[in-house]
């Protein structure tokens, strides 16, 4: 038998929580040191840091770490709301001595002026001496600074969209080219920097019956590999749709036909063939050999492109279930929707632990008019609020 003793008084006086909030705000810090602010300011609020601003008196360990939280707070803009309140509370609680200082002051200053832009409020007056001091009334005075700019005239062939920065290089696929004699297809070479040609490796030749194009770039620190999509797959099914580049000598190493989606994905030395017909379509990618072209299942990874951006991958704690297409992709989760039923159903998949969580739909949830993601907090569009 293990007997335990439990020091009640220290759990009427709160004691083991301002504890922990210590423990977990000081370990926060660490996490900004790394540019995650939202992480950090998510391990604080864990802890309980909330819960103890009433007692953060200016002399106790825990003010200098809601100030510290409060600070974060202000350095955020879809939270500047909540910052306001928390500096507005250390101020009270300073009543006019040191520990109310400068910097506490200016977050405060640029918070509130973020809640007004954020707000939109009609009529704002222009802005006082504090709030143009702030690096955010900087932002507002001087709005997009002109920069340098150069135009490269780049031929991208048939199509622009097919292209990948890897390393101090630019591939880009190109079909129906210029400067391809008969519109072959192959791949430019460019110089990251000047975005001047090194290069052009002839991929396939011109045919205007299967009309190849390159699909899809991937690279590692030695090879450069493309997919190649044609019309006609059923009537020549053994086509060669994929080769491997040697880095160096910019030739082609290798050809063959491969079973594969044609979206390619290098994450760390894995090369990945995924299927993106459409942004956030989320369907699992294959692990795929180069050297023999054999592909295995990666039921935890998924090909994501949540607000239209670049195609990217994203891994999952738990198999993204069949039938659920990517809304949305957040700090911690990645969101599925079912399209089964007459309602819209929503899971959360873990992207690093535990298993996935159905979203309740009963409060009229609707992911799919999404209007931003901060960290784990996603914000719907609906006619009467945001």
């Amino acid at each position: 038998m293990i007997l335990y003793a439990v020091n009640t008084a220290s759990l009427r006086d709160g004691r083991w929580r301002q504890a922990q909030v210590e423990a977990q705000c000081q370990k926060a810090a660490g996490l900004t040191a790394g540019g995650d602010l939202y992480g950090a300011i998510a391990l604080c609020e864990a802890a309980g840091i909330g819960g103890v601003l009433a007692v953060a008196k200016p002399d106790s360990p825990l003010y200098p770490l809601a100030r510290q939280y409060g600070l974060w707070l202000g350095q955020t803009f879809d939270r500047s709301n909540e910052a306001i309140g928390v500096l507005e509370k250390l101020r009270q609680l300073a009543d006019g001595t040191a520990a109310w200082d400068a910097a506490m002051a200016a977050a405060l200053t640029e918070a509130r002026l973020k809640q007004r832009v954020l707000t939109g409020e009609d009529g704002q007056p222009p802005l006082s001496g504090e709030e143009q001091r702030t690096p955010f009334g900087q932002a507002v005075i001087t709005g997009e600074q002109p920069i340098p700019i150069e135009i490269r005239d780049i031929d991208f062939g048939a199509f622009s969209n097919i292209f990948l920065f890897a390393g101090d290089r630019v591939y880009i696929g190109r079909y129906g080219s210029e400067q391809e004699p008969g519109g072959g297809t192959s791949i430019a070479v460019l110089d990251r920097n000047s975005l001047k040609q090194i290069a052009a490796i002839p991929v396939v030749p011109p045919d205007g019956d299967f009309q190849d194009n390159i699909a899809s770039i991937a690279a590692d620190a030695n090879h450069i590999y493309a997919t190649i999509g044609y019309r006609y797959g059923d009537s020549d099914p053994q086509r060669t749709n994929f080769v491997i580049i040697d880095k160096d000598t910019l030739q082609i190493r290798k050809k063959m036909h491969i079973n594969a989606p044609l979206e390619l994905f290098m994450d760390g030395e894995q090369l990945f063939a995924c299927t993106c017909p459409w942004p956030g379509s989320g369907e699992p990618c294959m692990t795929l050999d180069p050297e023999t072209g054999k592909t295995a299942d990666a039921l935890t990874t998924v090909c994501a492109n949540p607000f239209g951006g670049l195609d990217q991958m994203a891994h999952t704690a738990s198999g993204f279930a069949e039938g659920k297409n990517l809304v949305a992709l957040t700090k911690d989760y990645l969101i599925g929707r079912s399209f089964s039923s007459q309602d819209a159903i929503y899971t959360a998949y873990p992207r690093h632990t535990g298993q996935a969580v159905i979203i309740p739909v009963d409060k009229g949830v609707n992911l799919d008019r999404m209007v931003s993601i901060s960290g784990n907090k996603i914000r719907e569009f609906s006619p009467k609020q945001r």
